[in-house]
């Protein structure tokens, strides 16, 4: 059986060189149906958006479990709002093909490694990339430790008594994981993790990768233009650059720390100048704040866009911010 390998290395290398988590067997049929980003489902949903993004602080890790790997009824809406647009984009533009390789993508900031996982069950070759430890953690257990579907049972809102409408809200438990990955997955799928720094990992990729997927990440970054750079860089020409989520800005509550913090306005003519736009959507938000019991639903502007990649080469320099 291999393992989801969890990695310390400043880049792990994709398939070839770091093992993927696979099975000598696929799911059985109800399982398989309860994933819920199947490509019936996911293409449909190309222009919804979400809230919910993977903190790298420890204290986000237990509440992001719930919505990367619940039953089905908890985090489908998060789940398919947040990824369905990315999936969708990526079947409808780049669709794995019968004796072709698979193309590769790339998703950063990817947290306990839903969205990878799910493409590398559609038949692409597929790796995460996250940078917090209790991340990496949290989704080495899911991946590798969860034997049985619902194996597992935790209480993710209980130390949050904030917007509960019963009084017992925050003590409601949840079982994981939705699906077992070590028997959701077929036996050729390609999956695999790179631990560490987005820039320092895929920064010396110069046109290795076909698409780009990202989910909530852009707004992390203290300069977003380094980001976008490394982005354009590690993209073939033709290749995709596939993003949803807002631009809140990770540091931009922290008066300590100094980050670029720009409009859409502001940032699209440094996006296009090294692609060629496909779809643009929305700056309507349709993803939740999470809370107990029932949901508090917020209403974050997210940004939804497919930027196909041109052949201008990646010139000049971003600094990192300190």
């Amino acid at each position: 059986m291999h393992r989801y390998s969890l990695a310390h290395s400043r880049r792990l290398s994709c398939p070839a060189n770091a093992p993927c988590l696979s099975s000598q067997t696929r799911a059985p049929a109800e399982l398989r149906r309860r994933r819920l980003l199947s490509p019936s489902s996911s293409s449909s949903s190309s222009s919804s958006s979400s809230s919910s993004s993977s903190s790298s602080s420890s204290s986000a890790l237990v509440p992001s479990l719930p919505s990367s790997c619940p039953p089905p009824e908890e985090g489908a809406e998060e789940r398919v709002a947040s990824y369905g647009p990315l999936v969708g984009a990526l079947r409808r533009h780049l669709p794995p093909r019968r004796g072709q390789r698979p193309p590769r993508v790339a998703c950063p900031g990817c947290g306990l490694g839903r969205l990878p996982f799910e493409l590398a069950a559609m038949g692409y070759e597929a790796q995460g990339n996250e940078f917090s430890y209790h991340m990496l953690l949290g989704s080495h257990f899911v991946l590798n430790c969860c034997l049985e579907p619902e194996s597992h049972e935790i209480f993710p809102f209980v130390l949050c008594s904030a917007n509960r409408r019963g009084a017992s809200d925050h003590l409601r438990s949840v079982r994981i994981p939705d699906v077992c990955p070590r028997t959701a997955l077929p036996p050729n799928a390609r999956l695999s993790m790179a631990a560490g720094e987005f820039v320092e990992i895929y920064g010396d990729q110069p046109g290795e990768w076909d698409a780009v997927a990202s989910a909530f990440f852009l707004d992390t970054a203290k300069n977003i233009f380094l980001y976008i750079r490394v982005i354009a860089s590690m993209l073939r020409p033709g290749g995709l650059f596939i993003n949803m989520g807002p631009l809140l800005f990770h540091y931009s509550h922290m008066p300590s720390q100094v980050s670029v913090e720009l409009s859409w306005e502001e940032l699209r003519p440094f996006i296009w100048g090294w692609a060629a736009r496909r779809d643009v959507a929305g700056e309507e938000g349709r993803g939740t704040t999470e809370g107990m019991g029932r949901r508090e639903r917020g209403s974050p502007r997210c940004k939804y866009f497919v930027a196909k990649r041109n052949t201008e080469p990646v010139t000049g320099k971003s600094n990192p911010v300190y």
